[in-house]
């Protein structure tokens, strides 16, 4: 008999869940980021005029794809961002790819950066929290529906990772009773495991897609 309360595929399936929650909430970022600020953010002060006028007649396509990374000091504060400027022609400096760009920028600028960097961290601090709670009570239930007693947001983390198509696998999780015994869990976890319930809740009710203006653009760290 296997150690885990929850079935591999349905495990599997909360985790995909939660993966994409996260992404759909990191796409809702409302850090008020401009085209503008990238270019201050990215370029050294003295080319920026320049860049700016060859992006406007230029039609090449953006030195960075989505899986590309680039590096920025502002101050004392050392960013690795990526960024997917959407279908934008965005000019990025050579040197940005060699060894990053090292410079101050205007102080709205860094303040919006900043809280664009905490409230990602935020979320992937919350997503590996959340993880860390489904995997104990993975490992310290006996049956799923101990696991959905602790944590019932795992339901709608499962039918998030099941998809459309095979969502009676979330059906029988949810229509599980109670169970008559329950294993000793610490009171942290229980707390916990009900708490981020409602991080996964307002995720699940956000949009796959962000609306954000076309003059705006997106990080992830």
């Amino acid at each position: 008999m296997s150690k885990e309360a929850l079935p591999v595929y349905m495990y599997n399936g909360i985790l995909r869940g939660l993966n994409f929650l996260e992404e759909t909430a990191k796409e809702h970022c409302r850090h008020g980021l401009t085209m503008d600020d990238l270019r201050e953010i990215t370029t050294k002060p003295e080319h920026r005029e320049f860049m700016t006028k060859a992006s406007e007649i230029s039609s090449a396509s953006r030195f960075y794809s989505r899986s590309e990374f680039f590096q920025v000091a502002i101050d004392d504060n050392k960013y690795r961002i990526k960024t997917d400027v959407g279908t934008e022609d965005f000019l990025y400096p050579r040197y940005l790819a060699k060894k990053g760009v090292e410079h101050h920028v205007h102080p709205d600028i860094r303040e919006k950066l900043n809280t664009a960097v905490l409230e990602l961290y935020d979320i992937a601090t919350k997503k590996e929290h959340i993880s860390k709670i489904v995997n104990y009570l993975n490992y310290n239930c006996n049956t799923p529906a101990q696991v959905k007693f602790y944590m019932p947001s795992c339901v709608t983390l499962l039918r998030r990772g099941m998809g459309s198509s095979i969502q009676s696998v979330a059906d029988a999780l949810l229509k599980l009773k109670s169970p008559k015994a329950y294993p000793a869990i610490a009171l942290e976890i229980r707390n916990d495991a009900m708490a981020l319930g409602s991080v996964v809740s307002g995720w699940s009710m956000l949009p796959e897609k962000s609306d954000l203006p076309p003059d705006a653009f997106t990080i992830e760290l």
